[in-house]
C-alpha cells in the first residue's frame, strides 16, 4: 500500500493561453453530462510528498522517503506532462481517451533486504506503453464540484537501467478504478481513491522473486518464477 501526501505551497499558471483537457470538470454548473473544457497550458508549483511502500511488490522491507520538489504541469493537444506521468494522446474524446503513457519505480539495493540479501541490486525500472481511459460516470454537485468514476486499462513494456545498460523484462497489464472528488465540500481541496491489479509476464515475475542456484542458502532455495498475478494497490 502506498500513501502519497501533497500540499501545494506556491502556483503560477499561464495567464493568456489555455488548451482543452479531457473531461475536466468545469467552474459552472452544468447538467452531468462530460465535456471539454479549458485549462492553463502550463502550470508551475511547489509541494511536499511522503511516500510509504516496499522494494518491490510483495517484499517485507519498507522503502519510504519525503521529499519537499517542485511540480510542472504541461498541457497540449498531444503531449501532456501531469500527475499520471508523462503521456502521449493518440484519441481523445469527453469520455474516452487514448494514450502512450511513461512511468517507472525506484531502484532498490539487496543490502538489507532480508529476502534478497547477498542478491543483485534492482534497478531502475521503466515503462511505456497505450493506455486506454473510459469516464464512466460524472456528476456535478450544488457546491460547484464535480465527481467522477474511470476506468483505466494499460499494457506497458518494462526495462530496467543502472544508467550504464537497459534490459528489458518483459510486460505488464494493469486494470485500474479511479473515484476522483473535485472541489470537496466545496474547498480547494480534491478527494481520490485508486483501486487497480496488475498482472506480469514472466520475465519481470523472473527479475523479481527468481533465484538462481549461486545465491541458495539454507534459508533460500532456488525458484524460477512463472507468469501471472502480481499485486494490488489501494491509494488514497
Amino acid at each position: 500500500m502506498t500513501f502519497l501526501l501533497a500540499t501545494c505551497l506556491a502556483s503560477l499558471a499561464h495567464a493568456n493561453t489555455e488548451a482543452a483537457e479531457f473531461s475536466s470538470p468545469n467552474n459552472k454548473r452544468i447538467d452531468n453530462q462530460p465535456v471539454f473544457v479549458r485549462k492553463p497550458v502550463w502550470e508551475l508549483g511547489l509541494g511536499v510528498a511522503y511516500f510509504s511502500g516496499h522494494d518491490y511488490p510483495a517484499s517485507n522491507d519498507p522503502n519510504q522517503a519525503g521529499l519537499a520538489l517542485p511540480f510542472f504541469i504541461y498541457r497540449s493537444e498531444v503531449v501532456r506532462v501531469e500527475g499520471r506521468g508523462v503521456g502521449a494522446v493518440a484519441y481523445e474524446r469527453p469520455t474516452l481517451k487514448l494514450d502512450v503513457a511513461l512511468g517507472g519505480s525506484l531502484n532498490a539495493e539487496s543490502e538489507g533486504n532480508a529476502a534478497r540479501a547477498g542478491m543483485p541490486d534492482l534497478d531502475f525500472l521503466f515503462e511505456i506503453g497505450p493506455r486506454l481511459n473510459a469516464l464512466l460516470s460524472r456528476r456535478v454537485h450544488p457546491d460547484g464540484g464535480t465527481s467522477t468514476l474511470r476506468w483505466l486499462n494499460s499494457v506497458s513494456a518494462v526495462a530496467s537501467s543502472d544508467f550504464s545498460s537497459l534490459d528489458g523484462r518483459g510486460f505488464l497489464f494493469k486494470s485500474e478504478l479511479e473515484f476522483r472528488r473535485k472541489r470537496l465540500f466545496g474547498s480547494g481541496f480534491d478527494f481520490q481513491l485508486q483501486l487497480d491489479s496488475i498482472w506480469a509476464s514472466q520475465e519481470l515475475h523472473d527479475y523479481f522473486y527468481s533465484v538462481d542456484p549461486e545465491f541458495e542458502t539454507t534459508d533460500r532455495s532456488s525458484f524460477t518464477a512463472e507468469s501471472g498475478y502480481l499485486s494490488s494497490t489501494f491509494t488514497l
